[in-house]
């Protein structure tokens, strides 16, 4: 191996300076950012008021009363819906909780997430530092990219997101690490490497294990191609041994990361074989794992007409944003340059510019069908989100393009094709954005200039040193940054979600009528179909105590989507609905005005918490019989798989009642605790989804939690007389001490 890739490795001292510059860069863009977006909401869109909002107020709420694993389950949407297979809602991952204690306000959480976003772009800076400094880049161009990045619009897009962003913050992290199991020979400099590698890509799995996933596999195993091909186009036999021995650090990787994530990665792949997830503005959804309609991967795509938004920056409103900027795009192929040394960091550095440049053409609608094509790709519906991993690669390899043009032996001025790929690429982003009707064209292409000035005294220049270089990198990155940190929309935190007239207004209303009924903690409401927004508006209720059976836009079990978001009468009651909200054009003889528009309608027969049901009946399917209930069944409907040994479905009472009371002691979010007589055996069933991991004790004895009605969990009461029954799940590991929980 040559001195180039040789220059960035193994002493302590070495080892030391690289983490105190990847600190460096973190604070940096930390401190720079809480002052660019000071008085901002960053968290932005209907999942971060609807419902992250509200999931992560409950959650802080459920940890500092019961314990961390309280927030994995969310009691107050969806008939009490469990978190840990929904990547919209999974609370593990460490950074999202509030260890210091509940959040006193809705306007606490939004200023926690925005906390959460500012913390992931410092985190995502550091790790492009340590990405380009492993392609080899000097350690000034290095943290200059870094501080460069979080303002780009495709990460400024991700950041609306919170948990987006933190997944994509570990993606330079990742591919940092495993340049390094490339370039560095030796375990002991590739042990370290792969347990980085497998850390960063436990904590992006646990963040949100959607498209960044993809786009991680995508970019892991397309370096790997890419690397191989090259080895094999120079014929090198030690390359491809060299390859081979860092695939195998991968795969140990990958193991170690597939160990610590495989109980939340197997429930996600169990979720989402039977779910159901929307389709957005193009309409409809699929199911499990139905491919993606290409009409949904062309709705979030940009036409090849818009291939200038590569080279000029425009603010679209939605996801992702395709601007990289002409002078960071030549920057970046300068990295083909002969006279780059034929190191393995450069091979690396080439690898990672076929992804991004792929990365960036997947962003454009004729890339659509073969994206459709591929299994994994193809569950990427927004198209645009690519934008995000070709930022992440193109500027860490640009830093080393510029590096790579201030070292190369100059052609004579007319044979120079780096300088005629910047001429025309100049030309082009110079036309598109005068053929712009943006407001601040005249800026754009004061920056434009500035931008390729910097690049062109790269390419060309033969005198300055280290200090001109950086001076350089730094005009070229931070004009092509410039225009978006200027123009770039921004929401003031009274323009967040929160506080449209809409989101206020039901929490007025919400806390008006949860001062005033008893059983929020029983029973459960529904915002009626006559009112408009009704899935998001839920949430809002919710930040009030109030439990429901709908509300969120994400994916959720398809069963469950046809019994509860349209419920009959009979599956109403049986969910404990109680409470129902109705537009004053639907209000019905004996409905309550609560203001006017806005009618409350009770529902006596509503069946509460914890209640009793005569015996078993063995169906098929449990949705569908209830669906085509008349009236509330006195006997529960279960699958014979779902039945545990011992449990006889022939029992109980019959057709009628069950006889019996329930006494209900104790009734908190994770805990109950009730006596419960019956005149024969009968079935106890809690009104919570049984994939909270409920678990039973019948006078004192551990008894099995099983399946019932789609979404209820219930236990088998064997005999008549009077019995302790003690339902839980677990609640307390890592919890605060000295807590006694609430309801």
């Amino acid at each position: 191996m040559g001195r180039h890739g040789q220059s960035v490795h193994a002493s302590p001292r070495r080892w030391l300076r690289e983490a105190a510059l990847a600190a460096l860069a973190l604070l940096a863009v930390l401190a720079a950012a809480r002052i660019h977006y000071a008085g901002q909401t960053l968290a932005r869109g209907p999942d971060q008021a609807d419902i992250l909002l509200a999931s992560f107020n409950e959650a802080s709420h459920a940890i500092a009363e019961e314990g961390l694993l309280a927030a994995m389950y969310s009691e107050r949407v969806r008939a009490g819906e469990p978190n840990w297979s929904n990547p919209n809602h999974h609370v593990l991952y460490p950074l999202y909780f509030n260890w210091a204690g509940a959040d006193a306000s809705p306007e606490a959480t939004l200023d926690r997430l925005n906390a959460i976003i500012l913390l992931h772009l410092a985190l995502l800076a550091a790790g492009t530092f340590l990405l380009a400094r492993a392609l080899g880049a000097p350690a000034w161009p290095a943290l200059l990219v870094a501080f460069a990045i979080p303002w780009f619009p495709a990460v400024r897009a991700v950041a609306g997101w919170p948990h987006i962003i933190a997944a994509t913050a570990w993606l330079p992290w990742v591919l940092a690490a495993q340049v390094r199991l490339y370039r560095d020979a030796g375990w002991r400099r590739q042990a370290p490497m792969a347990l980085l590698l497998a850390l960063a890509a436990t904590l992006l799995v646990h963040a949100h294990p959607a498209q960044t996933l993809v786009f991680a596999a995508w970019a892991s195993g397309g370096m790997l191609v890419l690397l191989a091909v090259q080895a094999a186009a120079d014929r090198d036999r030690a390359g491809l041994r060299r390859l081979a021995a860092s695939a195998g650090w991968l795969a140990f990787a990958a193991a170690i990361t597939l160990v610590a994530c495989w109980p939340y990665l197997s429930g996600i792949l169990a979720f989402h074989a039977g779910s159901i997830r929307w389709l957005g503005e193009v309409g409809g959804h699929v199911v499990g794992n139905q491919p993606l309609p290409l009409e949904a991967l062309l709705h979030h795509a940009l036409p090849a007409s818009d291939a200038g938004l590569l080279l000029r920056f425009e603010y679209r409103r939605g996801v992702g944003n395709a601007y990289l900027g002409g002078a960071v795009l030549v920057a970046a192929l300068c990295v083909l340059s002969r006279h780059l040394p034929g190191t393995a960091a450069t091979r690396c550095a080439r690898a990672l510019l076929g992804c991004g440049l792929l990365a960036a053409a997947s962003c454009f609608k004729p890339m659509a069908p073969l994206l459709a094509a591929l299994p994994l790709v193809g569950r990427v519906r927004e198209l645009v989100w690519w934008s995000a991993p070709a930022v992440v690669m193109l500027l860490p390899v640009a830093a080393l393009g510029l590096h790579a043009a201030r070292g190369r032996t100059l052609p004579a001025r007319m044979r120079d094709p780096l300088a005629w790929l910047a001429a025309a690429t100049f030309a082009l982003a110079l036309a598109s954005t005068l053929a712009g009707d943006a407001a601040y064209r005249a800026e754009a292409v004061l920056a434009l200039l500035a931008a390729f000035a910097a690049l062109a005294w790269c390419l060309r220049a033969r005198t300055g040193g280290a200090t001109a270089l950086a001076v350089a990198c730094g005009l070229l990155f931070f004009a092509t940054a410039w225009t978006p940190w200027r123009h770039n929309m921004r929401f003031q935190l009274h323009d967040a979600m929160l506080h449209h007239a809409d989101r206020v207004q039901a929490r007025a209303d919400a806390s008006a009528l949860a001062a005033r009924l008893d059983g929020l903690d029983v029973y459960r409401f529904v915002v009626g179909p006559g009112l408009g927004n009704r899935q998001a508006l839920t949430h809002s209720w919710t930040l009030h105590g109030f439990r429901s059976i709908h509300g969120g836009i994400g994916p959720i079990a398809f069963d469950k989507h046809r019994l509860l978001s349209a419920p009959t009468p009979a599956v109403s009651a049986l969910y404990g609905v109680r409470w129902s909200l109705w537009p004053e054009e639907h209000a019905a003889p004996g409905d309550e005005a609560l203001r006017p528009g806005l009618f409350l309608r009770t529902h006596p027969e509503a069946l509460p918490r914890l209640f009793l049901a005569s015996g078993v009946d063995v169906v098929d399917s449990p949705v569908d019989a209830l669906l085509g209930a008349t009236a509330v069944p006195r006997r529960a409907f279960a699958r014979r798989e779902d039945l545990p040994p011992g449990v006889d479905a022939g029992s109980g009472a019959g057709p009628a009642d069950a006889g019996g009371e329930v006494h209900l002691r104790r009734n908190d979010r994770t805990l109950l605790e009730a006596t419960v007589e019956v005149d024969g055996p009968a079935v106890l069933v809690l009104n919570e989804d049984p994939g909270a991991r409920w678990r039973a004790t019948l006078d004192g004895r551990a008894v099995p939690v099983f399946r019932v009605n789609g979404y209820q969990a219930a236990l088998a009461l064997p005999a008549r007389g009077r019995h302790e029954v003690r339902i839980e799940r677990p609640a307390r590991p890592f919890g605060r001490p000295g807590r006694t929980p609430g309801p």
